[in-house]
């Protein structure tokens, strides 16, 4: 980009300040059990933007598990969310057998390694590759023209039913 904020670095280098604002974007991704993904780009991640973009997604009776993150405690007491959150630091994984964050850390895994054969890629199309990922993960990469087609045509019909392309 001509019009950066920062001064631009050489793909594939390691960024020198671990600041999410300075040299990293903020790519966040929320995940339910029924596979529903959500892929956003914050300017900030903070509770203010989290409630902005987040909060109309999220059901009345749901239970919010994150990591012990200041941000997502202050989001789900300010918009009364019900919280579980694991604590990373202390080795937690699961708490009473229900809190978790696998299912997440699964798709960034994923993700990861899905995206490491762009060798980089450019903060502008981000969003692009992220939902380019998301449609391929949905149909466990199994994913051919027609099917985008129909997909598009009638958006949120065919969500999670089996596509039968002819």
């Amino acid at each position: 980009s001509k019009k950066l904020k920062r001064k631009a670095r050489k793909r594939g280098s390691k960024a020198k300040n671990l600041s999410l604002i300075k040299e990293k974007v903020c790519v966040f991704i929320s995940r339910d059990r029924n596979k529903n993904t959500i892929n956003k780009i914050f300017e900030k991640f903070n509770a203010k933007f989290l409630s902005q973009e987040f909060i109309s997604m999220i059901a009345n009776d749901s239970l919010l598990c994150s990591d012990n993150k200041t941000v997502y405690k202050k989001f789900t007491k300010e918009n009364s969310v019900r919280h579980g959150y694991i604590n990373l630091s202390k080795g937690e994984k699961v708490k009473k057998d229900i809190v978790h964050i696998k299912n997440v850390n699964s798709y960034h895994y994923r993700l990861k390694d899905w995206i490491k054969r762009f060798h980089g890629v450019a903060t502008k199309y981000l969003l692009n590759y992220l939902s380019w990922f998301k449609q391929l993960d949905e149909f466990n990469m199994e994913i051919n023209p027609k099917t985008i087609l129909l997909r598009a045509k009638n958006i949120g019909k065919y969500k999670y039913q089996y596509l039968t392309v002819t």
